[in-house]
């Protein structure tokens, strides 16, 4: 899980916003993938995250999901 913190942390907008916010408009996090699974059905799980979240906002989102 850390590698994933820091690839979102690193994705932060560079610009010195008054947040460290991500420019994601649309994303999403499919939770409990397995193996067998065909990637339709999991898709159909998705939960869509808010648009330009901050990196904090994303993991959270992750680690309940």
């Amino acid at each position: 899980m850390r590698k994933l913190e820091d690839w979102i942390n690193g994705q932060r907008c560079p610009e010195g916003h008054d947040k460290p916010f991500i420019h994601w408009v649309e994303w999403y996090v499919i939770p409990y993938v397995s193996v067998n699974e065909e990637w339709l059905a999991a898709v159909r799980r998705a939960i869509r995250g808010p648009p330009n979240p901050t990196p904090d906002e994303v993991v959270e989102l992750t680690r309940m999901l």
